[in-house]
């Protein structure tokens, strides 16, 4: 009992320390979601229209042109969900990297925590994927996927990726502040990481000619968040790390990778927070 009143305390505890910081990125997020979409004919639509027109195009290059994913089962789903989960990794990072230096003119006029603009930045791109999460999931009913216990694994998955995203906004964000050519790196390396994730083609047919390509594009954490959803949702066929190698330090990498990166994130972080509105 004393236990249960002990962490009852901390929880409310932690909750009135960080009560104006969820009070301000709610707002944040709002904002934010409601600006992205001012002024367009279509508005919200537009979340999920994005990602299907960019699936449609893929799918009729890669499945009808080029014949890759045909002995992939439910292979528009398998697409789909990859387009989707890359979608939101890349607007997770990509706006949160522009997002101190947007909010350089509020961060001078009112004190708060900084790392709320960051974060504000994640859980805007989180609303857009939740969107496409429903029109992957009419998709993935109408084409006859078959539901198991697995499924329940996909929030594992995302959250992994949301981590992974949000770190790299951290690191991002706080470079692009000390140097506006973060900017392009980034983009050099978003580009780099499409090809190099299995999105448009699945990893087993890298696997099958270069086991050790494949190896090494699945200790990208994005690649096998992706793969993971992918076997949890859409089909056993798609294969991570577990499927391709027996050695459990190559399995656990990726995580490694993922810790490695939040704690780069929280040590840039809390270097130069204070220099934001400064230098922003």
């Amino acid at each position: 009992m004393q236990g249960w009143c002990g962490i009852m305390g901390g929880m409310k505890k932690f909750a009135e320390k960080y009560r104006y910081s969820m009070i301000l990125l709610r707002e944040l997020v709002k904002t934010e979601f409601k600006l992205k979409y001012q002024n367009s004919v279509l508005g919200y639509l537009w979340s999920i229209l994005k990602p299907l027109c960019v699936f449609a195009v893929m799918y009729v290059v890669f499945a009808h042109i080029f014949d890759i994913g045909r002995d992939v089962e439910h292979f528009p789903v398998f697409l789909l969900m990859g387009i989707m989960l890359w979608n939101f990794f890349t607007e997770t990072v990509s706006n949160g990297l522009m997002s101190v230096v947007s909010r350089a003119d509020l961060m001078r006029k009112i004190s708060f925590p900084r790392y709320v603009i960051i974060l504000a930045s994640g859980f805007q791109a989180s609303i857009t994927m939740l969107f496409s999460l429903v029109i992957l999931i009419i998709l993935a009913i109408v084409t006859g996927v078959e539901w198991s216990w697995t499924a329940l694994l996909l929030p594992v998955f995302i959250l992994k990726l949301f981590v992974l995203a949000n770190a790299c906004s951290f690191i991002f964000a706080v470079l692009y502040v000390k140097t506006r050519d973060m900017k392009y790196v980034w983009e050099v390396i978003q580009q780099v990481m499409f090809y190099a994730t299995p999105i448009v083609y699945p990893i087993g047919m890298v696997a099958a000619q270069w086991p050790n390509v494949a190896r090494l594009l699945m200790l990208n954490p994005a690649a096998e968040a992706i793969q993971g959803a992918r076997w949890a949702v859409v089909t056993r066929e798609a294969q991570m790390m577990t499927h391709l190698t027996d050695r459990w330090w190559l399995v656990v990498l990726p995580w490694v990778i993922v810790m490695v990166a939040v704690w780069v994130a929280y040590k840039l972080y809390k270097r130069y927070a204070p220099e934001f509105a400064e230098k922003a």
